[in-house]
């Protein structure tokens, strides 16, 4: 870890020392969050700026296609449903994803630190398409970057937003399965 020496006015150092106050964290934890939203915001926007790179020449293409969406005409597919239902998405383990990924012939090609890994379709998919796995519950955007999953394969797969759901939930590589018998079935309780 590095230190370093910050000089601020005083009006300037009271207010800060009140807003980590306020929010009951110490002044150098306050800098830190605001240095590792400063990193975050500046990752992003490089990933954007290859993004944008990337589909320079293609501006046409791509507004033709958001047109297509738009009328229902891409893939036959006149209506999409979207799963927003942040419970259940929250209930969405990302090693599942990670699973699901991984069989269906995705390829790791990046992370961002210890926040999120980025997958990207096998060679023969033409679409510029990449997804974010979060790797970690506490980040804010889980249930979004879980939600855009969801859809992002949901559209390439010509699959229901719920199968692909569904799919994912059972490709955790922890989960265990087991088969019991009817007979032996005896409860006492609620189940967990």
């Amino acid at each position: 870890m590095t230190s370093f020496t910050l000089s601020l006015p005083d009006d300037t150092y009271h207010r800060i020392a009140e807003i980590a106050q306020i929010r009951g964290i110490s002044i150098g934890d306050l800098f830190g969050g605001v240095a590792t939203a400063l990193v975050t915001e500046a990752d992003a926007e490089a990933r954007f700026r290859a993004h944008a790179q990337r589909g320079l020449g293609k501006a046409e293409r791509g507004l033709g296609l958001l047109g297509r969406y738009a009328i229902g005409e891409v893939r036959g597919t006149p209506m999409r449903v979207e799963l927003t239902d942040q419970a259940a998405l929250r209930r969405l383990p990302w090693e599942g994803l990670k699973s699901y990924l991984d069989a269906q012939g995705w390829r790791q090609v990046d992370h961002i630190g210890d926040k999120a890994l980025v997958y990207v379709p096998d060679e023969t998919e033409t679409e510029a398409v990449e997804i974010l796995v979060p790797t970690r519950y506490d980040l804010g955007d889980y249930v979004s970057r879980m939600a855009e999953a969801v859809h992002i394969l949901a559209d390439l797969e010509h699959r229901s937003a719920l199968d692909v759901y569904q799919d994912i939930l059972t490709s955790s590589p922890d989960e265990e399965r087991l088969q019991i018998p009817e007979a032996d079935q005896k409860s006492e309780g609620p189940d967990p």
